[in-house]
């Protein structure tokens, strides 16, 4: 038997690996130009627009009813729309055409969402009117040139003009509707009015000041339904109704009435858990969804777990909240408001 050289071998050895190996053809991947990526860009834009708006109405259905629910525990309760408004200048002059291209806002105040069950509902009122006077008076024409990253101020002139006119009682609102002038009577309701904000941001997040409420647009996504977001906004009203972020008062109990160290800290925390489900309950959403959803925080959050300097761990806040569902049921059962027991100095009185 003939033994092959090294050469031979080595051509066998190759015309063997030739059969398996991959065709030595070059593929042709489609060209891309600028404008495919410019309209691409611009397509995923105005999907973000479009999705902004689903998450503003889901946001103000979810705090106009914990408002109506928050009566009684929040201190000063005032006129209540459920209107969620917003205006061309707002955004960037990199977004603004295509802000204008998908809610059609032209130069004019325009409604963002409409909470369902809300007065403007019961008004009328939509997603996408223009709204160009209350009680006859119009809006002033917006100050030139907008700035390149945008001005809330011609909003926030808006929304403080429609708010005094509600303090008085109904208003009229003259608004533009595809083309047609309408007026339409809002006759606003009386209950919390802490301003709830959707704020953009990839962080799964919510907090509060001593007026407002911040909700990031991962956090309303992180929810899987109205309840889980209820459970956060709750909370986070909780904060507001106790004075947690408030003037320190021989009536309120704020970081230093409590004390500003870690276990002051992650009492407040405790108390706003505590009453965040009245709150839920008592607005007719699921309260018994929150030891499920702090368990999941617990499983996509790990530190969440863990007692921090501000927060209890998720471990002793899931049976605390079954502590406090338990007293919920039991409300429930024997035909009791459903108020705290241990009703804080912030509180006003039971309601009926």
């Amino acid at each position: 038997m003939k033994v092959p050289t090294r050469s031979a071998a080595s051509l066998i050895l190759a015309l063997f690996i030739s059969g398996c190996a991959a065709p030595s053809a070059v593929l042709s991947p489609p060209l891309v130009s600028p404008g495919m990526v410019e309209a691409e860009a611009a397509f995923e834009l105005e999907a973000v627009l479009q999705r902004l708006r689903q998450q503003d109405q889901q946001l103000s259905t979810v705090t106009f009813r914990l408002g109506d629910a928050g009566s009684g525990f929040c201190k000063h309760p005032g006129p209540v729309s459920g209107l969620v408004l917003h205006h061309p200048a707002q955004y960037g002059s990199a977004v603004r055409a295509h802000a204008n291209r998908v809610f059609d806002m032209g130069d004019d105040l325009a409604i963002m969402a409409v909470a369902a069950g809300s007065p403007a509902e019961v008004a009328g009122l939509r997603p996408g009117d223009r709204l160009l006077a209350v009680n006859g008076q119009t809006f002033p024409p917006v100050r030139q040139p907008i700035p390149r990253a945008g001005s809330h101020a011609p909003l926030d002139q808006a929304q403080r003009r429609i708010a005094s006119e509600m303090r008085n009682g109904p208003v009229r609102l003259s608004i533009l509707r595809t083309g047609v002038a309408l007026e339409l009577r809002l006759d606003p309701v009386a209950h919390c009015t802490t301003e709830v904000q959707l704020e953009i941001s990839s962080r799964v997040r919510a907090m509060a000041d001593a007026e407002r409420v911040f909700v990031t647009t991962a956090m309303v996504r992180y929810a899987r339904n109205d309840d889980e977001l209820a459970l956060f906004v709750a909370h986070e009203l909780a904060h507001v109704y106790l004075g947690h972020g408030g003037p320190v008062s021989s009536s309120s109990r704020s970081r230093i009435a409590i004390g500003p160290g870690p276990d002051g800290l992650r009492r407040m925390e405790a108390e706003a858990d505590y009453l965040a489900l009245y709150l839920t309950a008592r607005a007719g959403y699921d309260a018994e969804a929150a030891p499920a959803l702090w368990r999941q925080l617990g499983a996509d959050f790990p530190a969440v777990r863990e007692q921090s300097r501000s927060h209890p761990g998720s471990l002793e806040r899931v049976a605390a909240m079954r502590a406090t569902l338990e007293e919920i049921r039991e409300k429930r059962a024997a035909g009791l408001p459903l108020w705290p027991d241990r009703v804080f100095k912030t509180l006003s009185s039971a309601p009926m």
